[in-house]
């Protein structure tokens, strides 16, 4: 077992391309209002909780999400940016589905002009290995999911399986030395 104990992930708050399915990398939108409401619901779980570390993403929307949850003092780490989706930046699935001509995902195929699901895994493998103790991050869902699947020690492609909604908490740790999922999309 990992010197991990467990992993607070927050996917940041709605913006206006995580509303439309648009896939967001570099181009960082911020928070939308009704984003910033729904992340205010999520204090009651930071309530007497401490963490060993605070880690966002270099994003704005990440780094936003943290302040807004009283976490504006964190480590910012680009092991935690969202996926590089290259050519298919500000696309959704259908109009990417298009273009490959197959069912098409990010976990599977990875973008032309961006990051493969193995550099993906990779830079998530590195995040996982240097972390330790009760941590809390700020990142974006794809990446997210990618975390998820790498700590329960799946391929790349098992992040498909996973959904993380924009503003919740998700939460993995251990039973009986196992690395689990203890809650997804809390609220």
């Amino acid at each position: 077992m990992s010197g991990i104990k467990e992993i607070w992930i927050v996917r940041h708050g709605v913006t206006q391309w995580s509303k439309t399915g648009q896939h967001t990398s570099f181009s960082d939108p911020d928070l939308l209002p009704e984003g910033i409401k729904k992340l205010q619901s999520l204090d009651r779980f930071f309530a007497g909780e401490s963490f060993d570390m605070v880690y966002s993403s270099t994003s704005l929307r990440s780094r936003h999400t943290a302040k807004i949850l009283g976490f504006e003092e964190c480590e910012l780490t680009y092991d935690l940016n969202e996926w590089n989706y290259g050519d298919y930046e500000g696309l959704t699935t259908p109009q990417i589905r298009e273009i490959e001509q197959r069912d098409w995902t990010v976990f599977k195929y990875g973008c032309p002009g961006g990051e493969s699901p193995k550099e993906i895994s990779d830079r998530v493998d590195r995040f996982i290995n240097r972390i330790e103790g009760r941590c809390l991050i700020f990142t974006s869902g794809h990446v997210g999911r990618s975390l998820i699947a790498r700590f329960l020690k799946l391929p790349i492609e098992a992040g498909a399986q996973f959904v993380l909604q924009p503003g919740k908490l998700s939460i993995l740790g251990y039973e009986h030395e196992s690395a689990v999922i203890t809650g997804l999309n809390l609220h």
